[in-house]
Formats: structure tokens, C-alpha cells, sequence
């Protein structure tokens, strides 16, 4: 499954990192959702019904989740994966001096009412009024992120990933 959406992100070290739970930036490429929360592993291990998920030992539990960690999809126990806002006017409506974007959502996907929870996500385009600015502030892994000046630019990009 996929769908689109829009997020916002800070530049730190060139780096776009999300505003809130900042942990893991999102990478040029594909950004896989992680899960760092020793007490939510157990569950991801279930949903992927991995044998032992429901040992006591937690060094055990450990190695599990390290082995399989890139297979973890966002569950509905708890708040891991990738967000994005459904809508432009959502990710516009608040904070000023945030990078906002465009993102494909990948993988196992959970709607809410505003936004998305997903297991994977592609910064397809960043929308900037300094598109050269921008670029600048970031490190040359981003070089093939598109940056464009208006959302209408962000959309012809959107339909260019629907076809």
C-alpha cells in the first residue's frame, strides 16, 4: 500500500529531522520507521510473529528486536512510524521556519483523521520560497531531492510518482 503526504522537518547538522521525536532524520531515499522503545519491542515482535517475542530475558528480546528491526510496522499499541499530515493545509497551518514537504508513504500505513502513521516514507519535494537557500542548509546526500518554490510545483512531482 501507498499513499502520499505532507510533513514538516528541521535542519540540524543538514540533516531534516522531524519537529517532535526527533531521533532518526529522514534520509534521501527510502526512511524506514524505528522503533527504540525496549518496552514496545515485544509487540512488534508478535505482530511479525516471530518466535520467542514473549521471552522474559530481555538480552534475548534485545537480539530479537536488532534482527528484525527493519521489518517493524507501526502498530496501533502505541505511536511508532513515520507521520505525515493528509492534507497541504494541515502541514501549512503551523510553524513558521519549518521545511515542509511532500513524502510517499510506504508499507503498512494507518489513517487517522488528520494525518498518517507509516512504516516507510520518500521525501519526494521540499517546498521552500529559497530553494537555493535551502539546498545550501543541507547536507549533498539530499542532491536528488527535488526542491520547488510552490505546492502547485510539489504536486506536479506528486503526479509524476502517481503514473
Amino acid at each position: 500500500m501507498s499513499t502520499f503526504g505532507y510533513r514538516r522537518w528541521r535542519v540540524q547538522g543538514g540533516r531534516l529531522y522531524p519537529l517532535v521525536y526527533d531521533s532518526q532524520p529522514w534520509e534521501p531515499g527510502v526512511t524506514v520507521a524505528r522503533c527504540g522503545q525496549a518496552s514496545e519491542w515485544r509487540d512488534h515482535l508478535a505482530d511479525l510473529g516471530i518466535p520467542g517475542h514473549d521471552t522474559r530475558n530481555l538480552y534475548e528480546l534485545a537480539k530479537l528486536a536488532r534482527a528484525h528491526a527493519d521489518q517493524f510496522r507501526p502498530v496501533d499499541l502505541h505511536g511508532c512510524g513515520l507521520y505525515a499530515y493528509r492534507t497541504v493545509e494541515a502541514v501549512q497551518a503551523e510553524t513558521r521556519g519549518a521545511v515542509k514537504g511532500l513524502v510517499l508513504l510506504t508499507g503498512r500505513i494507518l489513517p487517522y483523521e488528520r494525518m498518517f502513521r507509516a512504516q516507510r516514507g520518500r521525501i519526494l519535494a521540499l517546498v521552500d520560497k529559497d530553494p537555493a537557500g535551502l539546498r545550501k542548509r543541507l547536507h549533498a546526500d539530499y542532491r536528488a531531492v527535488e526542491i520547488v518554490k510552490t505546492w502547485d510545483e510539489a504536486e506536479v512531482i506528486r503526479e509524476r510518482w502517481e503514473d
